[in-house]
């Protein structure tokens, strides 16, 4: 019905047209959201590709509504996609570098590069 095109029209969803849309939409995308396996995956692939120094999350979820990974809505959760890596063999200090070393590592160094330059 709507064939991937229906984003692209302003559709009110409180019309009919809304409603229909939704509808179509639940059924060929049950799953609406991503879930903390996916984010896993996402995890593993940077991983891959650019090793476990180059990996860190945060917590910025102001401003985006229920958009947020189921079992990942917000920092209290952190811990079920903790369990999740720790499974998938990361180790504890893997962890640590994800969920704040690697950041200050970075930080650290742009610090040092300021106060070098003046900049």
């Amino acid at each position: 019905m709507y064939s991937g095109k229906g984003w692209q029209k302003k559709i009110l969803l409180e019309s009919e047209e809304g409603k229909r849309f939704a509808e179509v939409l639940r059924k060929e995308y049950p799953k609406l959201y991503a879930d903390v396996l996916t984010v896993a995956d996402h995890i593993d692939h940077i991983v891959k590709l650019a090793g476990v120094k180059q990996v860190g999350f945060g917590s910025d979820y102001d401003g985006v509504g229920d958009s947020l990974p189921t079992g990942l809505k917000d920092v209290s959760a952190y811990p079920n996609l903790i369990a999740v890596l720790l499974e998938r063999g990361y180790s504890n200090s893997d962890i640590k570098k994800m969920c704040s070393g690697n950041l200050f590592r970075v930080w650290d160094k742009v610090l040092k590069y300021s106060e070098s330059t003046g900049k």
